[in-house]
């Protein structure tokens, strides 16, 4: 079971893992989605909560419907979640770091360093 963050509506953090899921390559461009009911199942949630999720995925054309057999995810979908998140994270997080590292007086070669040595760290 997946902790969900109570400050963030459910269904938002289900279409969130599922584009997630896209992204990491769990799930493939063309492949087949559960339906809502097994991913309520999983989720342990209300169908009508996946069902919200998987609206919006509908609307913003991250998966396509094939009627009676289910839900796809769309071809090139990978590549534009990975623009759309790397602009999000550039602009709400790193550009937030900078300023910090600025008010702190850290260099650009200081935080190069810093984040070379996280990275080093993670793998």
């Amino acid at each position: 079971m997946r902790k969900f963050d109570p400050n963030v509506p459910l269904f938002l953090q289900v279409k969130e893992d599922i584009e997630n899921m896209v992204l990491s390559g769990a799930v493939q461009e063309d492949e087949k989605l559960p339906s809502v009911r097994e991913m309520a199942r999983e989720y342990e949630l209300n169908p009508n909560t996946v069902n919200s999720a998987v609206s919006e995925l509908l609307n913003e054309n991250i998966i396509y419907k094939k009627r009676g057999i289910g839900m796809f995810v769309r071809q090139g979908v990978r590549e534009e979640l990975h623009h759309q998140r790397t602009e999000r994270f550039v602009k709400e997080e790193i550009e937030h770091v900078v300023k910090q590292a600025r008010m702190l007086g850290l260099s650009e070669q200081e935080m190069i360093s810093i984040i070379s040595q996280i990275f080093r760290r993670e793998n």
